[in-house]
Parts: C-alpha cells; sequence; structure tokens
C-alpha cells in the first residue's frame, strides 16, 4: 500500500490475523452455548417420599426373606402358633374360675402358719422373760428348746403344704390336658385341625361356655367333622336303627348265689359274733355274711 513502510505492513497483516482468530473463536463459543445438552441433578425427595421408598424397600425384604422360608420352618412356627393357643385357652379358663372361688385354697393352712408364728414368738418371749429374771431353770430351758424345734419342723411342713396346695391346680390340669390329648390323638397331630378346635374352644367360652371336658370333646368332634372329614360316633339311637337291635342294656345272667354255712359254735359263727357283739347272733351272723364273711369267701378262704 502507497504511504506504508514495510512495519507498518507487517503490523497490519498481524493485525487482520488475530482478528480473524478472534472471530472463529466467538463463533466456537456461541456453537457451545447454543446446544441442546444440559446438566440435570436429581432432585432432593422430601420426608414423605423416603419414607414411603423406605417402608416400600422393608416390604421388599421381607417378601425375599418369606420366599426363603422353607417348610420346615413353616411347620416349626404353627406348632408354635398352636402351642400358644392352648396356653391361651388354658389361661382363659384359670381366669374364669377364679373369681368364683369363696376363698384362698390355702386359708386353712395359712391360718395354721400363723399360729406357729405366734407360738414361736411367745416361746421366745417366756424364755427371754425368764433369762432376765433368773427363772429359767435347766428343765424349763430343755423344754422350750424342744418345743422351739418341733414348731420349726412344723413351720417346714406347712410351708412344703401351702406349696402343693398352691400347684396342685396346676398340675391337675396339666394331667388333665394330657389325659385328652392322648385320647384325641387324631387332632392334636393334626396342625390345621388342632387349630381350628383351639379357635373354636376359646369363640365358645367368650360365649359364657364352662371350660370343661364337655366343652373340649365338642370342639374335638367338630374339628373331625369339619376339618379331618370324619363323621360323628352315632349314638344309641343311630346303632339301635342300623342294627335293629335294643338300645337298653342286654340281658345277663343272674350271679350265682354264695351261701355261708354258720351253724352255731362254728368257726364263721363265733367270728361273727365277736365282730357285732351288740346284736342277735342271728342278726350278726346275716350281718358279718353280707359283709367280710362274703368279701372272705371270695378270697377263697
Amino acid at each position: 500500500m502507497a504511504g506504508l513502510d514495510d512495519t507498518d505492513q507487517e503490523e497490519a497483516s498481524v493485525g487482520n490475523h488475530l482478528g480473524k482468530m478472534r472471530q472463529r473463536m466467538g463463533a466456537a463459543r456461541a456453537a457451545e452455548e447454543d446446544t441442546d445438552e444440559v446438566s440435570v441433578e436429581k432432585p432432593e425427595m422430601d420426608e414423605d417420599e423416603e419414607e414411603e421408598a423406605a417402608e416400600v424397600q422393608q416390604q421388599t425384604r421381607r417378601d425375599k426373606r418369606a420366599s426363603r422360608q422353607t417348610a420346615r420352618e413353616r411347620a416349626a412356627a404353627a406348632e408354635a402358633r398352636a402351642e400358644a393357643y392352648k396356653e391361651q385357652l388354658e389361661r382363659f379358663g384359670q381366669q374364669r374360675q377364679q373369681p368364683t372361688q369363696q376363698a384362698p385354697v390355702t386359708a386353712d393352712v395359712d391360718k395354721r402358719i400363723r399360729s406357729n408364728f405366734a407360738e414361736l414368738e411367745k416361746l421366745e418371749t417366756d424364755f427371754v422373760a425368764a433369762q432376765r429374771n433368773r427363772t429359767l431353770t435347766p428343765e424349763m430351758e430343755r423344754t422350750m428348746r424342744e418345743r422351739a424345734q418341733e414348731l420349726d419342723v412344723e413351720r417346714m411342713e406347712l410351708a412344703s403344704e401351702r406349696r402343693e396346695l398352691q400347684v396342685a391346680p396346676q398340675r391337675r390340669q396339666q394331667e388333665l390336658w394330657r389325659q385328652l390329648e392322648n385320647e384325641n390323638s387324631d387332632v392334636y397331630h393334626n396342625r390345621q385341625a388342632r387349630d381350628y378346635a383351639m379357635g373354636r374352644a376359646m369363640q365358645l367360652l367368650a360365649q359364657g361356655r364352662a371350660n370343661d371336658k364337655a366343652l373340649h370333646d365338642e370342639v374335638m368332634e367338630e374339628a373331625r367333622t369339619v376339618i379331618l372329614g370324619k363323621r360323628p360316633k352315632p349314638d344309641a339311637i343311630e346303632r339301635q336303627r342300623a342294627t335293629g337291635m335294643s338300645a337298653g342294656p342286654r340281658g345277663l345272667p343272674a350271679p350265682a348265689k354264695t351261701t355261708i354255712s354258720m351253724p352255731k359254735g362254728s368257726h364263721y359263727y363265733k367270728m361273727a359274733t365277736a365282730m357285732y357283739p351288740d346284736l342277735d347272733p342271728a342278726q350278726a351272723c346275716q350281718k358279718w355274711a353280707q359283709g367280710p364273711g362274703k368279701k372272705l369267701k371270695a378270697l377263697g378262704g
């Protein structure tokens, strides 16, 4: 260009080059800002959403654990549930029976225990007073000590008797349950039938039925019919209709009469008159023959 030296031309060329570079960089920056890609952050959940997610996760874990439960574990759980029903039924029956009791079963032995303590306390007081007054003789001291030992033994026996009275009802209840279980082993050994019987018993007890053997037999028969599919045992009338036989007791031959010869002066005669001296000899022989003589004859005497 005219009027510019070499230095000016070089500076102008460099300026043009730098200007083009700025244009290209600006275009690239604009394209980057106009892109559709955005950065999205995960929104924070509120407390209700977090609790709901935790419940869903917990429920999923329970479902997984339940699916892993084996048949043996399910049977064991059912057995434990049946035992819980049984214990609950026993406790419910005992609670129903308690209000009807007029007095504690240990009332009499408690009275004797109080009497024992009172006598022992009086004996100790008399012993101390005799020592203080210097009236305690060796014979009196020996007698008092022997009586104190007797009272101590009596106290231990009364305590044992009281414990026995307390546990006796529970022991009888347990013995009854064992007997009933042996008589109804088909129901007790079937989990579904046992659960049904226990649930039915609880229902009847809640309706005011007494907790007795009649109720137990009723729920056992109902469990046999509903769960085990067994028909109830026929009663006397049904057996009569099925067989055509009378429901009454069959005639049995009369037992042979046993006679005892008791002539005057015989051994049996002497035994009868000696046993009943206040009666006439004939009456004494008759009474002896119907009682002791009959037993003696049965034994081969």
